[in-house]
């Protein structure tokens, strides 16, 4: 019994002797935790205009919104993925000025604006298309 106290006298004297501060010392000042330190917001990004209508954009559709109201739009095709009915288009629209995804079921009728010829299908188009330049 006696040599544990001892040892824990012997352990706590250890511990003062290497926590003990010398007279005059100041202590270390604290940092601030990370999450204390503000991080900055990104800025939203305005919407763009694209420079030239006549090249920026690839096709002239007729667009049945969920409403069931018929737009015109123009647009910049970036990708598609789906099949069938389910088709979905990724593009860069003109008059929502900025990116948009369209239902293939939905285009009533579409003008490619290079060529001026009219599209029976957007989706099919755009999948042999991509199918073309995958064979490349």
């Amino acid at each position: 019994m006696i040599e544990l106290v001892l040892l824990g006298s012997l352990v706590l004297l250890g511990l003062h002797f290497l926590t003990r501060r010398r007279v005059g010392e100041v202590p270390a000042p604290v940092a601030e935790p990370p999450a204390a330190i503000a991080t900055p917001k990104r800025p939203k990004r305005p919407k763009q205009d694209p420079p030239d209508p006549a090249e920026a954009y690839d096709f002239e559709i007729l667009y049945r919104e969920e409403d069931g109201t018929e737009r015109p739009r123009r647009i910049a095709q970036v990708r598609h993925e789906g099949t069938g009915a389910a088709l979905r288009i990724l593009c860069h629209c003109a008059e929502a000025r900025g990116p948009v995804t369209l239902r293939n079921d939905r285009i009533l009728s579409c003008r490619n604006l290079r060529s001026g010829r009219a599209i029976k299908d957007l989706g099919r188009y755009c999948q042999a298309r991509t199918a073309k330049k995958s064979a490349r």
